[in-house]
Parts: structure tokens; C-alpha cells; sequence
């Protein structure tokens, strides 16, 4: 891929990312929705809510809390966001 590529298509994905954070109204799920997408971007396996938790806390102990962070993000999402 040409760095040009690379740099539009990093563009493209910060600009959509962007816009369904601007969607969020609430600072806590803009900050919930950035982990949760980081997680899903980031290297590993499994992608499931507990496994991003577990990457993301980096800390057994507050891993549990992430976790719940995320998974109470989902109903909380715009509907225009909702798959």
C-alpha cells in the first residue's frame, strides 16, 4: 500500500470515527465508544466485550468496571447508530 493510501484511509477512519462520537452526547459514552473501537482496532483474537475489557483496563482489578462501561455503551447508542 502507498503511504498515500495509508494516510487517506487513516483520514477516512478518523473522520468516521469522529462523527458517531459527535453523536454521542454524553462525555462518558464518547469515552466508553472510544475504548470499545481502539479495542476492535487494536491487536488481538478475540473481540468480544470481555477481551477488549481485560486489553483496555491492562488491570485485573478494574477490569470488571471496563467491562461494565461497555456493555451498558450498547443500549445507550443513538438509533441511528444501532445495528
Amino acid at each position: 500500500m502507498e503511504p498515500t493510501n495509508h494516510l487517506a484511509t487513516r483520514s477516512r477512519l478518523h473522520g468516521y470515527l469522529d462523527g458517531i462520537g459527535a453523536l454521542l452526547t454524553d462525555k462518558r459514552q464518547r469515552a466508553s465508544f472510544a475504548l470499545y473501537a481502539a479495542g476492535l482496532l487494536n491487536e488481538g483474537e478475540r473481540k468480544s466485550m470481555e477481551p477488549l475489557a481485560a486489553r483496555a483496563s491492562g488491570d485485573p482489578e478494574s477490569c470488571s468496571a471496563v467491562h461494565h462501561r461497555l456493555i451498558h455503551l450498547m443500549p445507550v447508542l443513538p438509533t441511528k447508530l444501532r445495528p
